[in-house]
């Protein structure tokens, strides 16, 4: 019976060490959707440059999952010498696969 008390209140106390605040839940939101107005952005000032958002909702398109479009953004990157940092490139694809390819 001890040892079973002994669980409970450890599996309680390392609950409540690490709780799930709706603080921390918004903060994870509003960082998301900054980077996600950031990838938008970049996308609008660098991507359309070269083609429009047809490339991505063809049926033949040419990027299947997330390490293809991963690779895509930095061959564009490098192949229009846009210059675009690592979080950058990494704000971009995640806007990119949230809004159109999904993964």
């Amino acid at each position: 019976m001890r040892k079973l008390y002994l669980t409970l209140l450890l599996s309680a106390s390392m609950s409540m060490a690490n709780p799930s605040t709706p603080n921390s839940d918004t903060n994870q939101s509003l960082a998301l959707s900054e980077q996600l107005e950031e990838g938008k952005d970049l996308h609008n000032d660098s991507c359309t440059k070269c083609h429009d958002s047809s490339v991505y909702t063809k049926e033949d398109r040419k990027i299947k999952n997330l390490d293809a479009l991963n690779k895509r953004v930095e061959v564009c990157n490098t192949n229009t010498g846009a210059g675009l940092e690592e979080e950058e490139l990494k704000d971009l694809t995640l806007f990119l696969n949230t809004q159109y390819y999904k993964f």
